[in-house]
């Protein structure tokens, strides 16, 4: 399966770690451990249709190989800071169009 960091490996030269979520105490989220991936990040402000249907602004992009699983409601965090994630995509592969070719994590 063809992925990202194959055509794309010059710019998936940043890191982030992503931690999943595992439950609300009842405080705040409580995360499992990180696991730390090769990324590209993309700084470029436009409008989304969020997870939840409303129209948004997205401040930056994270692009990750396929096969990185990531949800709603993990932590992600690049370059000191955890944005919320709000809303994530699959690319796929114009070859075979079935076959997922990255995760897109907007931030």
């Amino acid at each position: 399966m063809p992925k990202f960091s194959d055509d794309f490996s010059d710019f998936m030269m940043q890191s982030c770690t992503i931690a999943p979520f595992v439950r609300n105490d009842g405080y705040k989220d409580v995360f499992g451990t990180a696991a730390s991936y090769s990324c590209a990040i993309e700084y470029k402000v436009f409008n989304i249709t969020k997870a939840d249907g409303q129209i948004g602004p997205t401040t930056a992009q994270v692009y990750l190989d396929a096969g990185v699983t990531v949800g709603l409601r993990d932590k992600i965090t690049f370059n000191g800071l955890s944005p919320k994630i709000l809303k994530i995509a699959f690319d796929y592969d114009a070859e075979a169009p079935s076959d997922e070719f990255g995760v897109v994590v907007y931030t």
